[in-house]
């Protein structure tokens, strides 16, 4: 089973997109076998997309790995902003 999932992230401001941006990149380098990834930062706006044809368990992993790595990206932006 092939599946492809796409997630648009939308910032307050392209500043703010671009920096989450930069922080995920070093993270995203290395995915296991059947996974493809890819990560398009457009103005406000981060666009994150996975192909999978492997283990849904794995592709659902990874989506969380992301997802918190954004988090904790957004929120030291906030704290340094301060």
């Amino acid at each position: 089973m092939k599946i492809e999932l796409s997630i648009d992230l939308k910032f307050r401001d392209v500043a703010g997109a671009k920096s989450i941006h930069q922080s995920l990149k070093p993270d995203n380098v290395e995915f296991p076998m059947g996974l493809d990834f890819d990560m398009i930062h457009k103005g406000n706006t981060i666009q994150i997309i996975l192909q999978s044809i492997g283990k849904v368990e794995t592709l659902v992993s990874t989506v969380d790995e992301i997802m918190s790595n954004c988090q904790v990206s957004k929120d030291s932006l906030e704290i340094i902003s301060q």
